[in-house]
């Protein structure tokens, strides 16, 4: 233990360790972990070595594997559910929005699923009217951010602040104009 850092070799030291050795855990060729074996009297020879990497590890380590390979299958697993799921929902979704027939329920529809589905906070949605760019809807996910929106509609209400769609002025109008987010 001589050979280590000072960290390593104190504890080491405070295990009462005189020697430590590492064998790789393989699957395949690929090594995956290592098994560390630890010795307070002696040296761990070459034969206790063969012993545990030839009769111990492969014993336990197929019990590991399967139980990694398993995670690993009920991960893939999950992950195609939800996918599942979520097409589902969207399919759901394109169905309720073909059945819609008035502008505003579809835009009240499109930015509820905004909000559903990318864990916004906020979502609107702004159409160019004539020269000025005229929010339509805007929802929120939380009743905690009301005043927001408040604020918000207020900014857009076109009575109050009219926001000329023929300027290049904000992202909102440099996003429509140029297709760009």
């Amino acid at each position: 233990i001589k050979g280590y850092s000072r960290i390593s070799f104190n504890q080491f030291f405070g295990w009462k360790c005189s020697s430590m050795a590492s064998i790789p855990l393989k699957l395949g060729d690929v090594a995956i972990g290592t098994a560390v074996i630890f010795k307070q009297a002696g040296k761990v020879e070459a034969d206790e070595l063969d012993l545990v990497e030839q009769q111990i590890v492969p014993r336990y380590f197929r019990a590991v594997n399967n139980a990694m390979l398993f995670t690993d299958l009920k991960r893939k697993e999950d992950s195609i559910e939800k996918a599942i799921e979520e097409q589902q929902h969207f399919l759901r979704f394109v169905s309720e929005v073909n059945n819609l027939t008035s502008v505003s329920s579809i835009y009240n529809l499109f930015c509820k699923e905004a909000l559903r589905r990318f864990n916004f906070d906020f979502a609107g949605i702004l159409m160019r009217e004539g020269d000025q760019l005229v929010a339509k809807k805007n929802v929120i996910l939380d009743d905690r951010y009301h005043d927001r929106l408040v604020e918000f509609e207020k900014f857009f209400d076109p009575a109050v602040t009219a926001y000329d769609a023929t300027k290049q002025d904000g992202a909102c109008l440099v996003a429509m104009d140029h297709n760009i987010h």
